[in-house]
């Protein structure tokens, strides 16, 4: 029973790949729930792998027209009048076309990533350096916005076999996501230290941080708090950075800041 209860807790905490160790000398009603229990979680890990699927060939389908439809606005705009109200619908459009695009983009990077196929660009690292240049990068948009961004790193150098691009990514949409998502004049840090063998990468704000009951649903697709939905985004941030995170064999924690935000990358050295 005890075998049976750690799988089912494996299985409601998300862990789709999680089955029973059937034992040689169990009953015939264990095995048969044992059994059951392996060909439910079989058959929602396909039916979740399915839906992954179709939105990505979704994304992939529409990502050609949506670009003409770009190239078809563009030239729409060169044929209108720049101080009228034509071009200022052609504008708008093309940035609702242009946030489409991000959308589908952003999917399809996220079933490669899912897939593992970046591994084969995978090269020796520098995460320190890493972070140091994507908060430069930002330190702009945070001033402009009256934030405090800061960068602590304990170390000088911190190697890592990775993809240098999809942790730049990564580190980029949770610095993104505490700007975006705090009000003017909040702090947003980011830390890098050595802890257990592990290297640590936490980006904490003082923000209003998210709800406990919601912490696991944030890192799902598509997924948004009912505050977030009057501002930019599309919730598929923490998803990619859950997934990147995975990819290079972290594990990503979602904790309370106490007040704001809190999330802690531990990355195997």
């Amino acid at each position: 029973m005890e075998v049976v209860s750690s799988a089912l807790d494996r299985m409601t905490s998300g862990d789709l790949g999680a089955r029973v160790t059937i034992g040689p000398r169990w009953s015939d009603d264990l095995v048969r729930i044992g059994g059951k229990l392996n060909q439910m979680a079989g058959a929602q890990e396909a039916q979740m792998k399915a839906l992954k699927g179709v939105s990505s060939d979704i994304a992939h389908d529409l990502k050609t027209p949506l670009q003409r439809v770009a190239v078809y606005l563009e030239e729409l705009e060169a044929k209108v009048d720049e101080d009228g109200e034509v071009a200022a619908l052609v504008s708008k459009t093309q940035d609702e076309v242009n946030d489409m695009t991000r959308v589908f983009q952003s999917l399809l990077q996220l079933a490669q990533v899912e897939a593992g196929s970046p591994r084969n660009r995978f090269e020796k690292v520098d995460l320190a350096q890493v972070c140091r240049t994507v908060v430069e990068v930002f330190e702009p948009s945070a001033v402009a916005s009256h934030h405090h961004l800061t960068l602590t790193a304990d170390l000088e150098e911190a190697f890592i076999k990775g993809d240098r691009a999809l942790l730049g990514q990564m580190l980029s949409n949770l610095i993104e996501n505490a700007l975006r998502h705090t009000p003017d004049g909040s702090h947003v840090s980011v830390q890098l230290t050595a802890q257990d063998g592990q290297l640590k990468l936490i980006v904490a704000d003082n923000g209003p941080g998210i709800p406990a009951d919601e912490k696991d649903k944030v890192v799902q697709r598509l997924y948004r708090l009912d505050r977030s939905r009057h501002t930019p985004g599309h919730g598929l941030g923490l998803s990619l950075v859950e997934a990147v995170a995975g990819l290079h064999g972290a594990t990503v924690e979602l904790a309370d800041n106490a007040p704001g935000l809190r999330v802690e990358l531990s990355f195997p050295r």
